[in-house]
Parts: structure tokens; C-alpha cells; sequence
């Protein structure tokens, strides 16, 4: 698929294929959606210019838009509740956040990374994949947004409810204790990532997860 991307989000996808992190072109195809639905208002000037077109509710009992996108193996389809590209389908109603910390010299501390544009400090997200759990989801989207493995709590810490422009999805959203903080993956040249304390990190992130991250002060106290 020839597609003419943002400079910044065309940089990203091209050292990603050039480091490997790619097995298929459905992989790029499905990965790039995924930085375009990222950048809000720029997402959507982003899917003009790459040829996506909004399609019709035919064959949505609920009236739901869909996107269709053209590539090598036919038409797939995006709709309110699935993303299918080259027979991979990733939920479109539902995403798993991930707040990371550790606790050094005594004071607790929280992992954030830049947006791939690079104006916002937020935590490591993304969308769950159809048949995905979501705790799997957030452990794959700390290694790939910030660089960070760890021990994630079975159980979410809670879930909200994240409304935008194209509509909305339902985040669980997860704690880690982080183990290891890897010098070099995936995202990295695209993304800052910072460790602060709670209440800077608080601070930065927008208000639906705000009490998540002041929350995890008195979690963190009960297990240590």
C-alpha cells in the first residue's frame, strides 16, 4: 500500500521495517492505523491523506461507521468493535493502559512516554487484539511505547471510558512493577520516556487517569 504519511509517523514505520520489528506488510499496514489513531485531531487529517475513507452503516445494525483501507490482500474493514487487516483483528472498542513505577532511593516513581509527536507525557497504550487478553495487551504495549518489562497485577486496577473525536472504548488499566528497563526497543527514537514522581506524573497525564496514578501511592504501601 502506498500511503503518504506525516514526516514523523513515516520516520517511525520506516525504522521500524528497517530494525525488523515487521514479519508482514499486514503488520505494517495494521501498526500504522494503530499511530494514526493515536494522534487524535492529526489522526484524522492523517486518514484523509492516506486514502481512508469513511463507509456507510450498511451491515451495522447499529448504525457504526466503518473505515475500509485498500491493500494486497483486498479490502478489510474497521468498524466500531473490530479491526481486521490481512485476517488479524484488533478491537476497535477496547484498549488496556499500563502505569509502570519502581520505587528508587525510597521514592516511588512513575514511567511516562511522550506521544510519538512528542507534545503530551502520557502512560504506555494501546488496543487490545481480538481474542487478546487485555493484561497482555499492556504488558506488549510497555516494551513497545516505553521500554519496560515487569510484574503486572492479574486484576486491572479499574477501567474508564475514553471518548474522542472518532468515538469511544472502554481502557482497562493495569499496574507494573517494573524489572527491567531496557537502553533500546522498539519506539524509542520516536518517544521520550521519564521517570518522576507521583504527583509531577499526576500532573501530566489527562484527568480520567489521574486518580489511577494518585492511587497507586497507597497500593504500592500496602505490598511493600
Amino acid at each position: 500500500m502506498n500511503v503518504s504519511l506525516t514526516p514523523e509517523l513515516d520516520e517511525l514505520v520506516n525504522e521500524k521495517v528497517r530494525i525488523g520489528l515487521y514479519q508482514t506488510a499486514s503488520e505494517v499496514i495494521r501498526d500504522t492505523l494503530r499511530l494514526l489513531k493515536q494522534r487524535d485531531d492529526e489522526a484524522l487529517r492523517a486518514y484523509q491523506r492516506v486514502g481512508l475513507t469513511e463507509v456507510g452503516p450498511e451491515g451495522h445494525g447499529d448504525g457504526a461507521p466503518a473505515v475500509a483501507v485498500g491493500n494486497a490482500d483486498g479490502v478489510d474493514r474497521i468498524d466500531r468493535t473490530s479491526l481486521t487487516i490481512g485476517g488479524r483483528v484488533a478491537r476497535a472498542d477496547r484498549k488496556a493502559a499500563v502505569i509502570p513505577y519502581r520505587v528508587r532511593r525510597d521514592r516511588l516513581e512513575v514511567a511516562l512516554v511522550t506521544t510519538s509527536g512528542g507534545k503530551r507525557w502520557i502512560v504506555p497504550k494501546g488496543w487490545v487484539d481480538e481474542g487478546e487478553r487485555p493484561r497482555d495487551a499492556a504488558i506488549r504495549e510497555a516494551e513497545e511505547e516505553a521500554g519496560l518489562r515487569g510484574v503486572v497485577a492479574r486484576k486491572p486496577l479499574g477501567r474508564y471510558l475514553h471518548v474522542n473525536g472518532s468515538g469511544s472504548c472502554r481502557v482497562d488499566v493495569y499496574l507494573m512493577r517494573v524489572t527491567d528497563v531496557l537502553d533500546h526497543w522498539g519506539e524509542a527514537k520516536f518517544r521520550r520516556r521519564r521517570w518522576m514522581p507521583v504527583s509531577d506524573a499526576a500532573a501530566c497525564v489527562r484527568d480520567e487517569l489521574r486518580e489511577f496514578v494518585h492511587g497507586i501511592e497507597h497500593l504500592v504501601g500496602e505490598h511493600s
